[in-house]
């Protein structure tokens, strides 16, 4: 768990567009999203929360593992969500209770994070780096 701690910069995103027009974000915020190059900075306080914030959003993930949480997403939306370790590189967030609701995984592969969000039939792939 430790090696996702820090900063993390967006090198590239498959599918963004159709997950943001599955969100219902409207084409100007969409652009506007789609024009940033995203930071993910990850953090732990201690071994049972987490941290994970997107530079430039007030909305940050903070939550306890196991329990449940408020997420928003990029159309202002709120879902609860539960988030687990899956292992000591991946960790996902799970939407328990809507049919339509989203599941994010973040997993470590060597140096790469490899962001999946996954809303309706809609999957993106985000990648980050390390710095």
């Amino acid at each position: 768990m430790a090696g996702l701690i820090g900063t993390w910069r967006c090198v590239s995103t498959e599918n963004t567009e159709a997950l943001l027009n599955e969100y219902g974000v409207e084409r100007e915020k969409m652009e506007e999203l789609l024009g940033k190059k995203q930071k993910l900075i990850i953090s732990m306080p201690d071994s049972t929360h987490i941290h994970i914030r997107t530079e430039g959003d007030p909305h940050a993930i903070e939550c306890a593992f196991d329990e449940e949480f408020e997420m928003h997403d990029p159309a202002g939306k709120i879902h609860k969500c539960i988030m687990r370790k899956e292992s000591d590189m991946c960790i996902f967030a799970e939407e328990p209770t809507e049919p339509m609701g989203i599941r994010m995984t973040f997993e470590l592969h060597i140096s790469v994070l490899h962001v999946t969000t996954v809303l309706g039939s809609v999957t993106s792939v985000s990648k980050f780096f390390h710095f």
